[in-house]
C-alpha cells in the first residue's frame, strides 16, 4: 500500500491548481527562511520579475533555479513540488505545518484584494503612466 502523501491527489487537480499550489508553497518557503523576493532571486540566479512571476504562478517554476534556490540551505525540492515535507530542517517543518494550516487555498484570494503601496492611503493605489511617472 502507497501512503499517502497530500490531500488531493495530482489526478484530481488540473495543472493550473497543480502550478498555483506550487507557487503558494514557493513563496511560503521562502517567507519561512526569511528572504525577500529579491534574495531568492539572486540565489537563484533568475531577475525578481521571474521570481515573482513564479510564487504568483504566473510562470512555472524552473527546475534549475529551484535547485539554486533550495541548495544554499541544502533543502530537497519535495515540499515545493509535491508538498510533502521531508526534505526539509525540522523546525521548518512544524512552522510550514503550522502555517499550512491556517492559509487558504492557492487562488481563493479574491481579485482587487491587494495591498496598497506602504504609506498609501488605504482604498489607493499608484499608477504609472506611460511616461513612467506615478499618477
Amino acid at each position: 500500500m502507497l501512503p499517502v502523501v497530500a490531500k488531493h491527489s495530482d489526478e484530481s487537480m488540473t495543472a493550473a491548481q497543480i502550478v498555483a499550489a506550487q507557487a503558494a508553497r514557493l513563496r511560503r518557503l521562502r517567507e519561512q527562511l526569511g528572504l525577500q523576493q529579491v534574495d531568492a532571486a539572486a540565489l537563484a540566479k533568475v531577475t525578481r520579475f521571474a521570481w515573482r512571476r513564479m510564487e504568483a504562478g504566473e510562470k512555472r517554476i524552473d527546475a534549475v533555479s529551484l535547485h539554486r534556490f533550495l541548495g544554499y540551505r541544502n533543502i530537497t525540492a519535495d515540499y515545493v513540488i509535491s508538498g510533502k515535507l521531508s526534505g526539509l530542517p525540522e523546525d521548518l517543518i512544524e512552522e510550514l505545518a503550522r502555517r499550512s494550516a491556517s492559509a487558504p487555498p492557492p487562488g481563493a484570494a479574491a481579485a482587487g484584494t491587494g495591498s496598497a503601496p506602504p504609506g498609501a492611503p488605504s482604498g489607493t493605489s499608484r499608477r504609472r503612466s506611460k511616461a513612467g511617472t506615478e499618477s
